[in-house]
This record gives C-alpha cells, sequence and structure tokens, in this order.
C-alpha cells in the first residue's frame, strides 16, 4: 500500500466520510422518530380533547410510539449493518453526491489500495494528487448536511407539529391536559396527583371503625366508585356518601367499616383513573393470657403458699406478697404495672412473658402498660381487682354446760368449747 501523503488523505477522507453517513443515518432516524412521535402525540391530544378518550385508548399512545420505536431502531440496525458502509460503498455515495468527481476518487483509492502491476507509482501519485485537488474544493457539508433531512419526506409532519406546538402555546390549559393525560396516562403516580385517597395502605386496629376517604385535588367530571374485597375474596362495590369539601368545585366521598375483623383490600375508580390496590392490614393491641397468681401469706395468717392460675383478680389479706405472670401473644418492647393507689412496679419480660411482683395493701385495682416493637400500645388496658379480704376476730361458744349451775368450790366442772377463726387458732386461753 502506498504510504505518501496524497493516498494517506485519500484514505483518511474515507474513513471520515464513512463516519459521517453513519451519523447522518442516526440523526435522520432520530429525527424521524421524534417528528412521528410528535405528530402522534399531538393527534391523540387533540383528539382526546374533544371526544375524552377513555384510559386504555390514551394507553394505546404508548404501545403504538413503542413499535415506532422499535421499528425505527431495527431499520437503523439493517441501513448501518457493516456491509453497507464499506469502502467502495461509502466512495460511490460521495461520487453520486459530488458529480464533477466522476469516477476518479473510486479509482484513486483502489490504485493506493491495491496498486495493480505494471503500473507506475509516479502515474498513481499523479492521479492521487489530482484527486485530492478535486476534493480539496468541496467540504463534508457538500456531501453530508444535517439540513437536508429528507426535506419532502419530513416537510408535511414538521409543519403539522410545528402548528400544534403554537395551538399548545396559545392554549396552555390543553397542552397541561394532555400531557397528564396522554403522557402519564401509564405513571400509577399520577393518581396522587388528581385525588387523595385516605388511609391508603395502612395498620388498623382490629375490630375498630375504618373512614375511607377520596377526594378531588383537581376538578375531575363523574363520582368515584371504590370496591372491597377481604382476604382473596371477591370484589365488591361499596356505596359512597359524598361530604362536605373545603373547596365547593372539589368532591369529597366517604365510606365507614363498621369493625375491621381481617386483612382487606380496596381499590378507586374515579372516571377511567384507577388507583393502585390499597391494603388495609389489622393490628391488635398487645394482651395478656395464661395468668399465674402465687399467694404468699403473711406468717400470721398460718397459709401455705398457693398459686392460682387463670384468674387474675386478687383476694388477700393485707400484707400477701403476690408474684404475678401471664403471657403476650406478641414481642413487647416494654411493660409496667401500675396500681391505683398510686405506685409502679418493674416487670420483667423474657420472651412472650411479663412477670412481676407486689404487696397487697389496699383494695383497688392494678393493670398493666405494654408497649409492642411497633409501637403500639392499649390507650385502655383491661384492669384487674384487688380485694383486701379482712381478718375477721375469732369467734368461741361455751357448748357445755348450757345452763346456770350450782357446784361446790373443789368440784370439777368439765367445758366444752368451740372457736374459729378465718386464718386459724394458736390457742385458747380461759379467763375467769
Amino acid at each position: 500500500m502506498n504510504t505518501s501523503s496524497p493516498a494517506l488523505s485519500i484514505t483518511l477522507f474515507v474513513r471520515k466520510a464513512r463516519l459521517f453517513r453513519i451519523a447522518q443515518s442516526c440523526v435522520e432516524h432520530a429525527v424521524g422518530f421524534l417528528l412521528a412521535a410528535g405528530v402522534l402525540f399531538c393527534l391523540w391530544a387533540f383528539t382526546d380533547a374533544l371526544f375524552s378518550l377513555p384510559l386504555f385508548s390514551r394507553r394505546i399512545f404508548f404501545h403504538v410510539a413503542g413499535t415506532a420505536a422499535a421499528f425505527c431502531i431495527l431499520r437503523f440496525l439493517w441501513v448501518n449493518k457493516p456491509s453497507v458502509h464499506t469502502a467502495t460503498n461509502t466512495i460511490l455515495f460521495v461520487q453520486q453526491k459530488l458529480p464533477l468527481l466522476r469516477d476518479e476518487l473510486l479509482s484513486a483509492w483502489q490504485l493506493s489500495t491495491m496498486p495493480p502491476p505494471g503500473v507506475s507509482s509516479e502515474l498513481i501519485a499523479a492521479h492521487e494528487a489530482i484527486t485530492l485537488t478535486a476534493l480539496s474544493k468541496h467540504k463534508p457539508g457538500d456531501v453530508f448536511s444535517l439540513m437536508r433531512l429528507r426535506e419532502k419526506a419530513y416537510a408535511f409532519p414538521a409543519a403539522f407539529l410545528l402548528a400544534s406546538l403554537l395551538c399548545f402555546a396559545a392554549a396552555p390549559s390543553l397542552g397541561r391536559s394532555s400531557y397528564h393525560r396522554i403522557l402519564c396516562a401509564m405513571a400509577p403516580s399520577e393518581w396522587d396527583r388528581w385525588f387523595t385517597v385516605l388511609p391508603g395502605s395502612s395498620q388498623c386496629l382490629l375490630g375498630k371503625e375504618v373512614r375511607l376517604s377520596v377526594a378531588q385535588k383537581q376538578h375531575f367530571p363523574g363520582e368515584p366508585v371504590v370496591q372491597l374485597r377481604a382476604g382473596a375474596g371477591e370484589w365488591h362495590r361499596v356505596e359512597l356518601t359524598e361530604t362536605p369539601s373545603a373547596n365547593p368545585e372539589l368532591k369529597s366521598f366517604g365510606y365507614t367499616i363498621d369493625q375491621l375483623t381481617s386483612g382487606m383490600e380496596y381499590t378507586v375508580a374515579w372516571g377511567d383513573w384507577e388507583s393502585p390496590v390499597f391494603t388495609l392490614t389489622p393490628l391488635t393491641f398487645p394482651q395478656l393470657g395464661e395468668f399465674s397468681v402465687t399467694y404468699r401469706y403473711p406468717d400470721y395468717t398460718g397459709l401455705p403458699e398457693q398459686t392460682i392460675r387463670g384468674n387474675p383478680h386478687i383476694a388477700a389479706p393485707a400484707g400477701t406478697a403476690v408474684a404475678l405472670s401471664a403471657k403476650t401473644q406478641s414481642a413487647l418492647e416494654k411493660a409496667q404495672l401500675f396500681a391505683s393507689w398510686g405506685l409502679r412496679y418493674p416487670v420483667q419480660l423474657q420472651d412472650n412473658t411479663v412477670s412481676a411482683h407486689f404487696t397487697v395493701r389496699q383494695t383497688g385495682n392494678y393493670y398493666f402498660s405494654l408497649e409492642t416493637k411497633e409501637g403500639l400500645t392499649d390507650p385502655e388496658p383491661p384492669r384487674y381487682m384487688v380485694t383486701v379480704t379482712a381478718d375477721t376476730p375469732p369467734e368461741i361458744e361455751l357448748l357445755s354446760p348450757t345452763e346456770d349451775l350450782l357446784v361446790s368450790p373443789d368440784a370439777e366442772l368439765p367445758l366444752v368449747i368451740q372457736a374459729h377463726d378465718d386464718f386459724g387458732l394458736t390457742g385458747i386461753e380461759l379467763v375467769c
């Protein structure tokens, strides 16, 4: 291969021309797609403004635009495959655009790359110099110009697109509405732009009332439709009631679930807008069960230690030490025991078991304040009674003799006495 300066310049020119041709093809396809998508959008926008297209019709825009994009990409890859942009084809393209070159560029390229036998190098160099001189009179823009993008093929869609943009500029509300209704028809987040749904997806207390609310953020014709289902059951429509709104031009509707007894899903449709599926997850306050109460009575009672299961209510004489334990269905973060007489007692947590102890001093009640790891606390926990049982005086009864007797001073008189006490007797003393 000849490496003289003219030959090298011709080689560089051919390589640059090949790159320019690929770039021009890329821009042509990109502009063609943008013009087609723009015209398509304008047609959809004007049709929607006139006939208020349903949601599925507006979403067709994305399918058509996606198909056009795929077609443009495949066509670009086919048109620009390696076998198309060879050096020879590039040179023929340049000579077609610059008729004055005739076949001189192709012959110069062939002589510089594959010089035939019998042709002197001086002749080849002279031919290359003449070709290079002819090329120097032209610029790449004479062959490759981004301004010459098939003027006739693009003239009508470009004119239509320009006219549409002028219409959108003259009526900004039409442009904004078309943007949201056409370009955002596939975006679920657009629901939040138009409507507010409360409580959305949330955790609610089991067995409590749940209030659903659907309100407009912007004016929209029609009324909402709410569908509910429990678990994996069937969807059913519920009747909504209109509620007062701060803005009289915007509507608001509500529905009340009397008791949330299981997990539920609901969805809202307003016109042709559909919300995502919202989930209501029931939560229960931490609850205690499987109570165990151990009584350690005061010594004076003589009663042995006693454990009662299943009954959290306490009845014992004053001074009785009580040890409580119970189980909870959920993991707890912290727990405390409060008594109605104003004292607070510590609670030990181990797995799902709580335990505490206190001494019975007076009649009243006690309750546990429990907090789950999710921060859930029962604002009205159940209260359990504490009753101080009275220590009544012993009862004594003379059974015999039952009537007055006359006896000598040194006579022995048998006595039969019956005594009783609620906690037992340690001894009986006769006082004369």
